[in-house]
């Protein structure tokens, strides 16, 4: 039986940090455009609930337990949440998991106020808008899981 060879690194290429930076920041645009076709002051929400929460959930519930912290990890997070808040137990990881739901309103929200403006309108504006709310979170998962995770020292610690 052939042994698959095992690749351990220190830290991610800025190459691909910054491709997964442009398509959570494409994430983020999208939704605000979405959420300013319905209203300014939703716009302004939304953005501010997708600071804070790349800001404060996103450290506080996975990088502050991650093996990463305090290191370049495949989305630029370990260095800076080593900066902005306290080293917490890696034991802790998996169990702060559930957290991701907290985020995974950034994108999800965008996409059912796209399809429902599909819906409404039926037009091949809202069809493209619609596909990409999907096609930009299928990217995201897509460098995480088959660039990143594949790579990481760390993947049994972790469901990535």
């Amino acid at each position: 039986m052939k042994k698959e060879k095992e690749i351990r690194i220190e830290a991610y290429s800025w190459r691909l940090i910054i491709f997964r930076w442009i398509i959570c920041g494409s994430i983020f645009a999208l939704g605000f455009y979405i959420f300013n076709g319905l209203n300014q002051m939703a716009a302004i929400v939304y953005s501010i609930y997708a600071v804070f929460g790349i800001l404060v959930i996103l450290p506080l519930s996975k990088c502050r337990n991650c093996s990463w912290y305090g290191k370049r990890c495949q989305i630029g997070w370990g260095k800076i949440a080593a900066f902005l808040f306290p080293r917490g137990e890696e034991e802790d990881f998996r169990s702060t998991l559930h957290f991701n739901l907290l985020l995974t309103i950034i994108w999800i929200l965008p996409s059912l106020l796209a399809l429902f403006k599909l819906l409404t309108e039926r037009s091949l504006h809202w069809l493209i808008i619609f596909g990409l709310t999907l096609l930009l979170p299928f990217l995201k998962r897509w460098t995480r899981k088959g660039l990143a995770c594949r790579r990481c020292p760390h993947q049994q610690l972790c469901n990535g």
